[in-house]
């Protein structure tokens, strides 16, 4: 994770693990070594920006963005067969309570982390 935002990383590798252990052509393994490719990655960037405004100029709405970098390696000659850079976005209300805001921001992360993780695995596919 190369931003500020905590547990982003956390994110998406929840949602890649869960992607590719719906699929029957990839056996996840805990053992790297044991793995004849490996799937890396990182969280570029996170940005959370204001879409929308009321009539008096509050803001109501923000789009959070999350960009990634992920490479899938043959471990037996580290050669890199696939890198993909992707991102994704979601829009979530503004809230006068700041906890509320933050808990939208959060549930907006997890649901980019979901749709990168699908495009990872759909770049995979595609790709071999």
């Amino acid at each position: 994770n190369q931003t500020v935002e905590p547990y982003l990383e956390n994110f998406i590798t929840e949602a890649l693990v869960a992607e590719l252990s719906r699929s029957r052509l990839v056996e996840i393994t805990e053992n790297p070594d044991l793995a004849d490719l490996r799937l890396t990655g990182t969280v570029d960037d996170f940005k959370s920006r204001a879409k929308a405004y009321s009539s008096v100029d509050d803001i109501t709405a923000y789009t959070a963005t999350m960009k990634v970098t992920s490479r899938l390696v043959r471990n037996a000659d580290k050669e890199t067969l696939w890198k993909g850079r992707l991102s994704r976005s979601e829009d979530y209300q503004a809230a006068v309570n700041k906890n509320l805001q933050l808990e939208g921001e959060r549930l907006a992360a997890r649901v980019v982390s979901r749709r990168l993780a699908e495009d990872i695995y759909a770049q995979l596919l595609n790709n071999f």
